[in-house]
């Protein structure tokens, strides 16, 4: 195994069907972390925040990372899954690949909203504001 000046690739890697590996400090080289795909991401208008949802289990996780360095601002609670709009239909456990995230800044970046939509049931948005 050798590694390419320039390169972040080790020869050995670049040629097999496996991922790609990196080299490491310790001269290993290391596999890079597999992360689930992210189910929609948000830029805040200022450009200083990106916001994520991810599918988590039966619900989504959002989080609030800084652009600047990628820093973990805060993982917000999981909104309730969407409810039916009709009364008499009996409440079911909807599976995430029925849904759909949402998420808005305010235009002056200082308020988030999120929440989880499905066709035919009402979601219950969630809020954050700068000053909580």
């Amino acid at each position: 195994m050798a590694v390419s000046p320039g390169i972040p690739v080790c020869r050995s890697c670049a040629t097999s069907k496996a991922a790609p590996s990196t080299p490491s400090t310790s001269g290993r080289p290391h596999r890079p972390v597999e992360q689930p795909p992210l189910d929609n991401a948000l830029l805040s208008p200022d450009g200083g925040t990106l916001a994520t949802a991810e599918r988590s289990g039966s619900g989504y996780r959002f989080q609030l990372r800084d652009t600047r360095d990628g820093h973990l601002l805060r993982t917000l609670p999981s909104p309730p899954l969407p409810a039916s709009l009709d009364p008499a239909e009996p409440a079911v456990e909807l599976d995430t690949q029925d849904t759909m995230s949402l998420m808005a800044f305010s235009p002056d970046s200082r308020a988030f909203t999120y929440s989880v939509s499905a066709p035919g049931r009402e979601a219950s948005p969630s809020g954050l504001s700068s000053g909580t």
